[in-house]
């Protein structure tokens, strides 16, 4: 955008401030649905493109396959080990917490009136 770094992160920080007091944590959400589309729509457009470009599938592939950059053996099976114990470990903790306080709807119990 040609702007200064720190004008940049000033604007950028009194947006956000403003829009989440105003809208709350509904706004901070729908940010991210947001944030979240356009980032999967941007990887699904390079990839359609670029696959389009190189010549197909099967020659990204074979192109990545002879550069040394399809290891599932070395990378990619390690990194999926790693990700299921963070996964898992964070879906067992949500289960806990769930379990935990079940029965502690602050509504029922009277403690707030909406």
């Amino acid at each position: 955008t040609g702007l200064d770094i720190w004008a940049s992160l000033l604007s950028t920080g009194v947006i956000c401030t403003f829009y989440t007091t105003i809208g709350g944590m509904k706004a901070v959400i729908w940010t991210d649905v947001f944030q979240v589309f356009v980032m999967l729509s941007g990887f699904i457009a390079i990839v359609i493109r670029g696959v389009l470009l190189v010549g197909g599938p099967a020659r990204v592939l074979d192109i990545a396959t002879n550069g040394s950059r399809v290891n599932f053996l070395e990378a990619l099976l390690v990194n999926q080990v790693g990700l299921l114990c963070i996964v898992s470990s964070a879906v067992a903790c949500g289960l806990v917490m769930f379990a935990l306080y079940r029965d502690c709807d602050p509504l029922l119990a009277g403690h707030i009136s909406a």
